[in-house]
């Protein structure tokens, strides 16, 4: 049976009732505090862990560009003399990276290549540089300064200053940083980049070398070479052959004087110290180069001499020359030597056939007058008395070449042109067995135009057609060649084709005037100038010159002659009128001297008479 338990106006709860409304609710509201502290922790932990990983990944990218850099010789020079670590290193790159880290920068001097390009391409030591870790992305800057710390070597820790104190040594101090983005805010002291950063001092000071010999002892070395007219560049080894030095890092040689041609020093490698030289083109005879040599310390030998000799080259020859005649062989067109004052040429075997005149590099080879070939062998001395290797000469006897000389020949112009034999055979010496090749032409270099044909060529006969009714001036080449196929040498003719003066008729009456056209008959009839060369000339003479008497001519340049008569009939009636027909073109002129006759009658129904 229940029990009903009564007391200030409710029931009591009992035991096992339950939670009520509000204990459940404070339950789930402490439970949901403390699964968020719980969820915060692990949050947080998992961001510290995820912060520490990059930070370890970026103390490991910093040590790797570091090492980067301490693999780069400090003591090796670029070509514009710096630290190789600053190769490549422009100086807007590198003032742009320390301004950016001027913290880092500060106490050195920001040190760059002058020779480098915008953008520090293929620098040795890259100023920024980014590399991907882990799924982070890096920027790796690395700054490299000049400082000063004290020559002194003393227990107590040295700072290196960015101003030079005096009795100092020069430093790089190298700062690598690497840089990256924060995953949440706050991180990294709220900044906007974390940041983890390595230094260290690069001393480019050279390692002390203990040399424990004495000084350096230079000896003196030959070369013999041959004269080219291509000289290759060789190597010499000069140092080791014969000279005294301790051991060098650097190339020992210092050439005081150098020697003809193109010489210089292997500067590094295993050949370092070796010669390289290649003598002039073409060059014979003696050249020294004086050097010394420098060892690690600095100390340096006496001076010695490499005597370079370059003999003189003769190549082998071949001539062909003609039976019974002397014939100067230039030996010398292809050899290589310094061939002047003092050269000579030595006989070493003489032909068998025929004799040979040697007068100092002239040699005249006196052919007989049968025989096929001979040979003979030389050496050649240069100047400076050096003297080549024998070589051969091989001479080809020739029958006697047919002879040819420039020619001039004069033609008339004609209405009706035919061929003409040009004669070269006969004006030239040689008869008919031979024939004439004409190798151009004819041309008409001072621009006469209407170039006749030419027929012939290749046989003894050479004929030329004019144009019609043209004058002018051209030429042609040619050389005669004999039955057994030697050829004279090409020589030149010139062929002018005149005008022509047709007789033309003037009667005139004593004291009056008759005129006529010369140019109507003549050959051409137009085209050319007519000039009076001296005064009308009727048979009287005064004083031992020409008396006209009155008569007069003049001409003008179409040729019409206007004749006035004397005033008495001379004694033979005629009266004579010189002139000349001409044409010039260009430089050249072709002309005709011609003589006009002119009848004076005492007949008054003569009247004036001629060609109109």
């Amino acid at each position: 049976m229940a029990r009903l338990i009564v007391g200030h106006g409710r029931g009591r709860r009992r035991q096992d009732d339950g939670f009520t409304l509000i204990e459940v609710v404070v339950a789930l509201f402490l439970l949901g505090m403390v699964a968020t502290a719980v969820l915060l922790f692990y949050v947080r932990g998992v961001q510290a862990t995820s912060h520490l990983q990059r930070s370890q990944s970026a103390d490991s990218v910093a040590m790797e560009a570091m090492e980067k850099l301490q693999g780069v010789n400090a003591q090796g020079r670029t070509a514009s003399g710096v630290s190789a670590l600053l190769g490549g290193r422009y100086s807007g790159d590198v003032t742009a990276a320390s301004s950016a880290f001027s913290s880092d920068a500060a106490g050195s001097v920001p040190a760059s290549d002058p020779a480098a390009s915008p953008g520090s391409i293929g620098a040795a030591v890259p100023i920024t540089a980014s590399v991907l870790r882990g799924g982070t992305a890096y920027t790796v800057t690395t700054l490299i300064g000049t400082c000063y710390r004290a020559k002194s070597l003393t227990g107590a820790d040295q700072t290196c200053v960015g101003v030079d104190p005096g009795s100092s040594v020069q430093e790089f101090r190298a700062t690598v940083i690497v840089t990256w983005k924060p995953t949440v805010a706050g991180q990294c002291g709220g900044a906007a980049l974390c940041s983890y950063r390595i230094s260290a001092l690069v001393d480019p000071s050279a390692d002390v070398s203990w040399n424990l010999t004495a000084r350096p002892v230079a000896y003196d070395d030959q070369i013999s070479l041959i004269a080219s007219g291509a000289p290759a560049t060789a190597k010499y080894e000069i140092v080791k052959t014969n000279d005294i030095i301790g051991s060098v890092t650097s190339n020992p040689v210092i050439i005081v004087t150098p020697p003809a041609g193109t010489a210089s020093i292997i500067a590094s490698g295993p050949e370092m110290g070796m010669l390289q030289y290649a003598p002039p083109a073409g060059f014979s005879g003696t050249t020294t180069m004086v050097y010394k040599l420098r060892d690690a310390a600095g100390r340096t030998s006496n001076e010695a001499n490499v005597v370079i000799t370059v003999k003189p080259k003769a190549a082998p020859d071949s001539f062909s020359v003609y039976k019974g005649a002397s014939t100067v062989v230039n030996i010398l067109a292809n050899d290589l030597g310094t061939f002047t004052a003092g050269s000579s040429i030595g006989i070493t075997a003489w032909p068998a056939i025929g004799t040979l005149n040697v007068s100092g590099t002239t040699v005249t080879y006196n052919a007989p007058s049968s025989g096929t070939s001979a040979t003979f062998k030389y050496t050649v001395t240069d100047a400076s008395g050096l003297a080549s290797d024998e070589v051969a000469v091989t001479l080809t006897l020739l029958n006697p070449a047919p002879v040819a000389s420039d020619l001039a020949i004069t033609l008339v112009a004609v209405k009706s042109p035919t061929p003409t034999d040009l004669g070269i055979l006969l004006a030239t010496g040689n008869d008919s067995t031979n024939k004439v090749v004409v190798v151009s032409g004819p041309t008409d270099a001072s621009g006469w135009g209407n170039i006749g044909p030419l027929a012939g060529s290749g046989t003894a006969t050479v004929t030329y057609t004019p144009g019609a009714s043209t004058v002018g001036i051209y030429t042609l080449t040619y050389y005669v060649q004999n039955p057994a196929g030697n050829k004279s040498p090409t020589k030149t003719m010139t062929i002018t084709v005149v005008p022509v003066a047709t007789t033309d008729s003037l009667s005139v009456q004593k004291d009056e005037s008759g005129t006529v056209n010369l140019a109507t008959n003549d050959i051409p009839t137009s085209g050319m100038t007519y000039t009076l060369t001296g005064i009308a000339d009727c048979g009287w003479t005064k004083n031992g010159s020409v008396d006209p008497r009155g008569s007069s001519a003049t001409l003008s340049p179409e040729g019409s002659l206007v004749f006035a008569a004397p005033k008495s009939v001379p004694t033979a009636g005629i009266c004579t009128v010189p002139y000349t027909i001409s044409k010039t073109v260009g430089a050249s002129t072709v002309s005709v001297d011609a003589i006009m006759s002119v009848h004076v009658t005492d007949q008054n129904n003569q009247g004036n008479q001629g060609n109109q």
